[in-house]
């Protein structure tokens, strides 16, 4: 059987379009009815011959009749050339209903043998799988048998043949509909089985898909509640699908991002449009009774077409993905960005502070050397020029004390500024500091009192760091001291922890600022025009020594009443070069006189 069916097969499926291919039901049924017509005309043409040789010559109608059947056959063609099935079937039925009536009107109207097989013609059209095919057909078959009941009833048509004396012909007829209808209907059931088995591979091969894939597949209704859901929901919500269903979903959702997801859903299954959200959702803990915190997932919903009358009106399926390690990416780069900004801003910052700073003594300097050369070639007294040269010294000093700053602050920040601890005495070490900024506290009127406790403290640390540190304090402390306050240098122990103190009676840092003291070129004074000069690094200096020396630095202000700075630091420090390295020579720290 496979030899006969096999080449046919092939023939019929050559002639189906090629717009028909992409559907293997649609396939089956353009290949149903080019077989069925192609067929049934063959069948026909050899019933004509069969005629002709037994019963000599058929008249007009009976020629017209065999024509009529053998003419379906065009339309498989027609098939195979435009692809419209409906179209096809509609004329496979009116053609059919048309011979059914013709046939029964010339052989006894209403009883004759030929009305059996206007039942062929819905059961024919039921092939197209089209529910208005359908309705067509069985309109054309009752407009037949009214054709046919009013042409006998009126006598319009004569009748040219009658089968009355001879019973076989309507059995004929009969048996003749059956065998016809009876193919159709396995065509049918053919269909139908290939229908189901289309239906259950698809819908297979899509529960796969929404089983293994990660994401998590939901189908919600009108107003949110879902439907249905796929077997991701342990993967991402660590729960089973009932606790899902319903209202279930949106308990997961973030309290604050559930309008959102509403929004979304609703709005998709009213307008159609495709939305796109993005969300928290939470993650329960062992058996669903903790929740272990959020994780952002982005949901994608649509509304699918209706396929059919049943199919669920303003449906929507969303799929909701896992994007927390994007959204960490994302953090990542806002992060790098504003770091970069900040970074931009503190060069903006540092470029104009540190040239108002280095223009100013720079200015001085190349001022009061003009003047002198003038009044050396006048031959001017000692006391100007010696008092040029002094400010000419001090603008020289200045700007050594700024390159220096910057040096060690550029060092701190790349980590290439190392201590060498070694045993010292901390008081003496103090009381020289006080003396060197004596006469900068005398000059400013400012009192500078050393209120060191009794007894020395041995501490291991680096020499050179400790005394930057406490002549840098000093001397932001006596540039922001007015005339006549205090500036007080203090030191205290806690356990294998030893505290320097230096507190002030200045115009104080306002608690805004506090946060940021410390930080490279921050100033409270912030404008170019303003009263204290200093590019901002003593103590973002002082904040790197300490921390070198596993210590912290806390500042404690008062707007008007003064600043308290504490640094707190191991009695022991660990060596990070070779003692004999330690030294006041060459280069290293630098302190600021």
């Amino acid at each position: 059987m496979k030899r006969v069916t096999t080449p046919i097969k092939r023939v019929v499926n050559a002639l189906v379009h090629e717009s028909a291919r992409d559907d293997e039901l649609t396939v089956a049924r353009h290949e149903a009815f080019i077989l069925s017509h192609l067929g049934g005309g063959a069948i026909a043409l050899v019933a004509a011959v069969a005629y002709r040789v037994v019963a000599g010559t058929p008249d007009p109608f009976v020629l017209v009749v065999f024509a009529w059947l053998v003419a379906p056959a065009s339309l498989a063609l027609v098939l195979s050339r435009t692809g419209s099935l409906a179209s096809c079937h509609l004329l496979s039925a009116a053609s059919l209903a048309g011979l059914v009536g013709s046939v029964a009107a010339v052989t006894g109207g209403i009883s004759s043998f030929a009305i059996a097989w206007i039942i062929a013609v819905p059961a024919e059209a039921a092939l197209s799988g089209s529910r208005r095919v359908v309705s067509a057909s069985i309109a054309m078959c009752i407009a037949t048998l009214a054709a046919v009941f009013a042409v006998e009833y009126w006598q319009a048509v004569p009748v040219l043949y009658r089968f009355d004396d001879i019973a076989l012909v309507p059995a004929i007829g009969i048996i003749s509909a059956l065998g016809y209808v009876g193919g159709l209907a396995m065509s049918a059931q053919e269909l139908h089985s290939l229908a189901t088995g289309v239906i259950r591979r698809s819908e297979e091969r899509y529960r796969l898909l929404a089983e293994d894939v990660s994401d998590l597949i939901t189908r919600h209704d009108a107003i949110g509640s879902v439907i249905d859901v796929s077997g991701a929901v342990r993967g991402l919500l660590g729960c089973d699908r009932p606790a899902v269903l319903g209202g279930g979903f949106l308990d997961f959702v973030h309290l604050a991002d559930r309008p959102s997801v509403l929004t979304a859903l609703t709005g998709t299954a009213r307008t159609g449009e495709p939305a796109t959200v993005e969300f928290r959702l939470a993650h329960p803990g062992r058996g669903g009774a903790t929740r272990r915190g959020y994780r952002w997932v982005e949901l994608r919903c649509r509304r699918p077409e209706r396929s059919g009358h049943d199919a669920a009106p303003w449906e929507v399926v969303a799929v909701t993905r896992d994007i927390t390690a994007s959204k960490a990416q994302q953090l990542v780069v806002l992060e790098a960005r504003d770091e970069a900004e900040r970074a931009n801003t503190a060069k903006t910052h540092f470029l104009a502070k540190i040239s108002h700073e280095l223009r100013t003594p720079l200015n001085a300097i190349i001022g009061f050397s003009e003047i002198l050369q003038e009044e050396l070639g006048d031959l001017a007294g000692h006391e100007r020029r010696f008092e040029y040269a002094g400010l000419i010294h001090e603008s020289g000093s200045h700007l050594l004390a700024v390159v220096n700053d910057l040096m060690d602050m550029s060092r701190l920040e790349v980590g290439a500024l190392d201590i060498s601890p070694r045993p010292f005495a901390l008081h003496e070490t103090l009381e020289i500091c006080a003396q060197v900024m004596g006469p900068i506290a005398d000059r400013e009127q400012v009192e500078l009192v050393c209120d060191l406790p009794a007894g020395e403290i041995e501490i291991v640390a680096d020499p050179r760091a400790c005394r930057q540190i406490v002549l840098n304090l000093l001397s932001n402390a006596l540039k922001f001291t007015p005339p006549h306050g205090r500036v007080t240098l203090g030191t205290a122990t806690d356990g294998d922890m030893v505290e320097i103190i230096v507190a002030d009676t200045g115009v104080g840092i306002p608690p805004e600022a506090l946060s940021s003291i410390g930080n490279p070129f921050f100033q409270v004074d912030n404008g170019l025009d303003r009263k204290h000069e200093g590019a901002g690094l003593g103590l973002s200096v002082v904040k790197g020594l300490v921390e070198l020396h596993g210590g912290a630095t806390r500042i404690e202000s008062r707007v008007g009443e003064g600043t308290r700075v504490t640094v707190r630091m191991p009695r022991t420090t660990p060596a990070q070069n070779q003692p004999g390295d330690a030294g006041d020579g060459g280069e290293g720290l630098r302190c600021i006189a």
